[in-house]
């Protein structure tokens, strides 16, 4: 029987194949013949840290270890099963039948496929009726392969914006080996080809919003200046068609301190309404609406509260109780309002979900005009609609199948450095520099918590040297002082091409493949 790890392992290696060198392994495997034992660093002695050189993310060092422990790793892991396994996985990713996630843009239905013939992907359309057909007919947009070995690059799909009203033109976002920042490059749906004096701009965090065919919200660290502590967009600026993206007006800016900005065109409204928004930490944002000159109202919302909008309604969910009209709302409950009487200080808000001891509220979204909540009861997962009105949102029903599983992102493992490494600056779980923090700190710093003798289940963590954001040091320490306070023996690494690292130690219960960028895990 195939265990799920070795399901885990064989799938990330598939993956590994099919990025050409995006991904690399980290395995920790248990030996019981270790004589010499490093517990550093600990809880109370937590700058006492043995690996930091292992934080550098291209360093000679670093690199040459993670490399001589894949060779071992291989030679432990890489048997006939193991192939058997590999073959198996990749022969049902590449399924010509597999489930497709379509996108509509007007007439066109979207696809991004990927399968042995199209390892980077294939950018792709077809008709609803060609769609439809016994056997699908495509058109081929984009080939992410050819252009790959066009440029020399290492590129990752990172997804498309398509311009709404004319579907002409699309922005394509190209990431370097799954790296947050990404490329931006104009692409004409005509003739199939970039377009040179696009709107193309250089990597960086961040994004670009269509305002029309000639005009871009661009929201992005690009350039001297733009990119807050944290190396997230500082400013919302708008770009002309062939305007310099340096010199383009900024309508929408924050500090340094903050988090970042972004700025999108709300289309569901009856004008030209622009939602700009200023996140200062991971779990507190400033909303504003407002036009191409700027913004001009504030919504006046907890600013840790989760809201999305569609039309002239929103729908919140406060953090904590909020009381707003006379009425105080329970933390974690779903608040229907109508957008124009909550800016005229009228507000008309509508009670639809509560949560309880029993009963949680896992996401909302809006589509068409209604709201589609998920919830939880007793486990059993339920969904419904809500049609908004002003007098009463309207509810009903809708049919699920249980279902369950669990998503987790690269590790978070050293809270005691966490501040010093990439986008950390901005997390706002307390200053470790501080004694009070860090007395709080150490009892979530797995790093420096980790001491030999514990029962740890199977464990494997991910990361990648593309990662711009958590920091790979995270999973290259955690891995490295596992194996050396031997909870189950010696290190084992496997490392692919240049790209990422996943770490893994049996006897641990948490599983993760990080796929061109992408983390996925499964815990059990």
């Amino acid at each position: 029987m195939i265990t799920l790890a070795e399901h885990a392992v064989a799938a990330a290696n598939t993956e590994l194949s099919r990025a050409e060198g995006s991904l690399c392994a980290v395995i920790l495997h248990v030996v019981a013949d270790m004589t010499a034992f490093d517990f550093r660093p600990t809880l109370n002695a937590p700058d006492d840290d043995p690996y930091l050189w292992l934080e550098d993310i291209e360093g000679e060092r670093a690199l040459d270890w993670t490399a001589s422990q894949s060779a071992r790793t291989l030679g432990l892991f890489g048997g006939t099963q193991f192939q058997r396994d590999r073959a198996a996985l990749t022969a049902i990713f590449d399924r010509p039948d597999k489930t497709l996630q379509i996108k509509r843009h007007g007439h066109y239905l979207y696809n991004f496929w990927q399968d042995a013939r199209n390892r980077r992907g294939l950018w792709r359309r077809s008709t609803l009726a060609c769609y439809m057909k016994a056997e699908p007919q495509w058109e081929a947009l984009l080939d992410l392969d050819a252009v790959a070995v066009c440029d020399g690059e290492d590129w990752i799909w990172a997804g498309t914006s398509i311009e709404p009203e004319r579907r002409e033109r699309a922005v394509l976002r190209l990431s370097r080996g799954g790296s947050d920042a990404v490329v931006h490059r104009e692409f004409d749906l005509k003739s199939l080809s970039f377009v040179a004096d696009g709107f193309n701009l250089a990597d960086a965090k961040g994004g670009v919003n269509w305002l029309d065919p000639d005009t871009l919200l661009l929201s992005s660290a690009f350039g001297d200046g733009m990119a807050t502590r944290s190396g997230y967009a500082r400013t919302v600026r708008l770009w002309k068609r062939g305007a310099n993206p340096l010199t383009a007006p900024v309508i929408f800016e924050t500090g340094s301190e903050s988090l970042g900005v972004s700025g999108h065109l709300d289309r569901t409204a009856g004008s030209e309404r622009l939602w700009l928004i200023e996140q200062s930490t991971f779990l507190e944002k400033m909303v504003q609406i407002g036009d191409r000159s700027g913004p001009k109202i504030e919504i006046d919302l907890p600013r840790d509260a989760w809201c999305n909008s569609s039309g002239g309604w929103l729908a919140v969910k406060p953090r904590k109780p909020w009381t707003v009209g006379g009425m105080t709302h329970a933390a974690d409950a779903l608040i229907g309002i109508s957008l124009s009487s909550f800016i005229a200080g009228e507000p008309s808000l509508a009670a639809l979900f509560e949560s309880g001891d029993r009963r949680s509220l896992q996401s909302f979204f809006w589509n068409d005009g209604k709201l589609i909540i998920s919830y939880l009861v007793k486990l059993d997962p339920r969904l419904e609609m809500f049609t908004p009105d002003r007098q009463e949102w309207t509810r009903r029903a809708l049919d699920t199948v249980p279902a369950g599983a669990l998503f987790s992102t690269i590790p978070l493992t050293d809270m005691h450095r966490y501040t010093k490494l990439l986008a950390g600056a901005s997390w706002k779980y307390g200053d470790p520099d501080k004694p009070d923090d860090w007395t709080f700190l150490k009892e979530i710093s797995a790093y420096h918590a980790a001491a030999p003798g514990q029962p740890y289940p199977p464990i494997l963590l991910a990361t990648t040297k593309r990662d711009d954001r958590v920091h790979p040091g995270h999973a290259r320490k955690m891995a490295a002082k596992l194996s050396a306070i031997r909870p189950c023996g010696r290190a084992r690494l496997r490392q692919g091409q240049p790209g990422a690292d996943r770490v893994h130690c049996p006897g641990y219960n948490s599983f993760a493949v990080r796929s061109a960028g992408k983390p996925i895990s499964v815990d059990r």
